[in-house]
Formats: C-alpha cells, sequence, structure tokens
C-alpha cells in the first residue's frame, strides 16, 4: 500500500459554531487479488477473433467453407419461375421427378438463404496463438507469464485452493466478549433467520445463552466464492440474531501509515476549550432529536411527501435548508453555543 491514500470524500464537520474542512480516508483496504495471465492448453497467449456460427447453435463455419458457399452463391444465378416445375393439372404424384429438375430441399434452403433467415451468426471466440485453435472457457489455462515468454500453469493448483477453502456452511469458530466486538470493521448486518421448522429451538437457546454470557459468536462462512468473516449478537433492543459481516482485521490500515491520520490523544488541547466542548455534548446528548434511532435520511424522506402531494393534489414545499456555521468560529463562541444550547435546553423544560 502507498503511504498515502486519495479520501473517499471530502466534507466539512459542522459542530456547534465551529466548521472543520474534513476528509473520509476509506479503513480498511482489502489486498487486491493477484491478475493471473490466461493461456490456451499449449500454453500460448490467448486473443480474440469474431467467427460465424450457423443460427441458433453452437456449431461454427469454418471460414473455408464459408468462403467456398458465398463463391458458389456467387456463381449460381437466381431462381426464376422457370426454374420451378410447371403445373400439370394430371400429374401424377407416383410419376418419378425430372432428373433436371432443381432439388426441392436445395431450392428451400436457396430461398431461406436469399431471404436472411439462414444468416450466420457473429460471435466473439477465444484463439489460442501459434495453433489457431479456438478455446472454450473451461479450456483455458491460468498461471503467469514469465518475462522468458513461458507459462507458469497453476490451473489445477488455484482450482485445489478455491475447493479447499470453499466453506459449505457458517461455522462458528470461536466466542468473544460482546464488548469486544469491534464496531469499526462493521461492513454490513443481516438478520439471522432459521430456514427450517426445527431451527427457530435451536437459535432461541443460542440467543438466551449468548445474552446471558454476553458472548458473541464469530464465524466464517464462503460468500461470492470468497471466505467471509462476521460476529452473531444477539440484539436484545430487538429481540433477535444479528449477524454483523466485518473486515479482515488484517485489512485494516495503520494509522500510521497516512499522515493525515494523527493520534489525537497525543496533542494537547486548551483546558477552557475542552471544557466547552464537553458541556456542549452533554447539552446535545439529552434531547429526544439527537438520538439515533431518531434519524431518517432527509432526502428520502422528501422524496416521499412530495410524492404523497403529489397524489393526493396537493401543493409540496421543500423546507429551508438549515443555516451553516460560520467558519473560522473561535473557542469563545464555542462557549457561546454551549450556553445558548443549555438554556434553550432550560426553558423547554
Amino acid at each position: 500500500m502507498s503511504a498515502r491514500k486519495s479520501p473517499a470524500a471530502k466534507t466539512t464537520l459542522s459542530f456547534g459554531l465551529v466548521n472543520v474542512p474534513v476528509a473520509l480516508l476509506k479503513m480498511t483496504a482489502a489486498p487486491t487479488d493477484q491478475k493471473y495471465d490466461t493461456a490456451g492448453p499449449n500454453g500460448h497467449p490467448l486473443h480474440t477473433e469474431m467467427r460465424l456460427f450457423k443460427p441458433g447453435t453452437d456449431e461454427m463455419i469454418e471460414p473455408t467453407q464459408t468462403q467456398q458457399r458465398a463463391t458458389a452463391a456467387l456463381g449460381e444465378p437466381p431462381l426464376t419461375a422457370s426454374d420451378l416445375p410447371a403445373l400439370d393439372p394430371g400429374f401424377d404424384e407416383e410419376q418419378p421427378m425430372d432428373p433436371t429438375a432443381p432439388d426441392p430441399v436445395e431450392a428451400q434452403e436457396r430461398f431461406a438463404e436469399a431471404a436472411g433467415l439462414n444468416t450466420p451468426e457473429q460471435r466473439q471466440v477465444l484463439v489460442e496463438a501459434e495453433s489457431g485453435a479456438v478455446v472454450s472457457k473451461d479450456k483455458i489455462r491460468r498461471g503467469l507469464r514469465m518475462d522468458d515468454g513461458s507459462f507458469l500453469d497453476l490451473t489445477d493448483g488455484l482450482a485445489e485452493i478455491d475447493e479447499a477453502t470453499k466453506l459449505e456452511q457458517m461455522g462458528i469458530v470461536a466466542f468473544m466478549d460482546i464488548g469486544q466486538v469491534p464496531r469499526e470493521l462493521v461492513r454490513d448486518s443481516h438478520y439471522l433467520i432459521p430456514d427450517a421448522s426445527d431451527g427457530h429451538r435451536a437459535l432461541t437457546i443460542l440467543y438466551h445463552a449468548m445474552r446471558a454470557e454476553r458472548r458473541a459468536a464469530v464465524v466464517k462462512w464462503t460468500k461470492r466464492a470468497k471466505q467471509a468473516l462476521g460476529v452473531i449478537v444477539a440484539d436484545g433492543r430487538r429481540k433477535t440474531l444479528v449477524v454483523l459481516e466485518m473486515a479482515w482485521p488484517n485489512h485494516v490500515r495503520p494509522a500510521e501509515e497516512d499522515q493525515r491520520v494523527q493520534g489525537y490523544a497525543s496533542y494537547e488541547a486548551p483546558a477552557a476549550a475542552t471544557i466547552a466542548c464537553r458541556e456542549l455534548i452533554a447539552a446535545m446528548s439529552v434531547t429526544r432529536d439527537g438520538s439515533f434511532e431518531r434519524q431518517r435520511d432527509d432526502r428520502e424522506l422528501m422524496r416521499t411527501d412530495l410524492l404523497r402531494a403529489a397524489l393526493n393534489d396537493q401543493e409540496f414545499h421543500v423546507p429551508a435548508k438549515p443555516e451553516s456555521a460560520q467558519e473560522g468560529a473561535t473557542v469563545e463562541e464555542l462557549i457561546v453555543e454551549s450556553e445558548r444550547r443549555k438554556n434553550e435546553l432550560a426553558k423547554a423544560a
């Protein structure tokens, strides 16, 4: 990894009257998968070519045959009325056909081709260099192309590794203290539900046991051909089991990797400013409006209101955008903001 990474996004952290320009730097970074070279069965490089196939089939038309058919078609005059057998009212079905008359099957084929019904389909295929053989997907070899042009074939070894590390089940490998689950590594969350009628009892027992022991179950499973890591937690608030999908611990970027990721604990903060900041945190913590469970996506809510108003033939007005705090606020302004918020809460009470 390089010592400096581009942030995922830049924004401004607003806190009271203070605005701080910030950037979001992704904390975890999975190592890039090794890119393997591909080759044909003989180890030669592959390239793509356009080939012709019979319509609706996987039967390829060789270029030589195509050329021959095209030449033959160009050399034959188009069908005319004189090429068709004359209609004879006294024609006997048992009477042998005129050997000089056009073959009906060939005539049908020529008609279909002239009408575009048998137009060959053009598809892209992989062709191995030197041999010129068309290579199907199951015959592609993976490995490394060496500097001398030779091919180091790793196909069988890679296939064996994929098979050996494929987990057929989500296995519990350990239990850990619920308080030690690294929240910063959570990537996604899922409800854990039984997929059979007899599974509910076992999961219920696991839920109550983990709640009593304050433990989370460390699990591994296969997701999209790769192993995934997670923890099962007993969510007492929702009274259910939740799987937290986690990033692998060895994928966490060290804080020292980027100079902008500074160790804040090693810097001294002014005492007066810290006290004012703590008071502001305390003031904002006691309000219900600031609770996590009540937070919603404003854009999503407004779109819902817009649709509801449109369906009911009502007017919709976008609420005024909240004013941002002025840039360059001082510590004194932070203290003033803290006092203002405390007075507002006292009056509301």
